[in-house]
């Protein structure tokens, strides 16, 4: 079942503006651990971390939530960039996703996205 549709376009630049400035701090707001260690295998950090940026704003808008209202940034887990990158709910996000669809919470937790 669908339980709606996130679109989010992301320019590179301001995300590298981010890493390069705020460093490790600005991506533990941002990523789970396990999304950092695949950002820092990728080639180009920012490029990695825009993609997962966007397809976490996109998982925002599907759940119709935006990042407020108990729903934060390290709710929606990214799945290693050679997937269809699954975006894994956590927290606030999943319980938003519970809430929207009751027999969810037997599901495996998860929004398949292809980016």
């Amino acid at each position: 079942m669908l339980l709606g549709v996130g679109l989010d376009l992301c320019r590179i630049a301001p995300i590298r503006r981010s890493v390069s400035r705020l460093g490790k701090p600005w991506l533990d707001e941002v990523f789970t651990e396990a999304e950092q260690t695949e950002l820092v295998r990728s080639t180009d950090l920012a490029v990695s971390a825009a993609r997962g940026f966007a397809a976490k704003e996109a998982s925002a808008k599907a759940l119709s939530t935006g990042f407020g209202d108990g729903v934060h940034w390290l709710d929606f887990e990214t799945g290693p960039a050679e997937t269809a990158r699954p975006v894994r709910l956590h927290g606030g996000a999943r319980d938003h996703a519970q809430a929207l669809l009751p027999t969810y919470a037997s599901g495996s937790g998860r929004i398949v996205g292809r980016m």
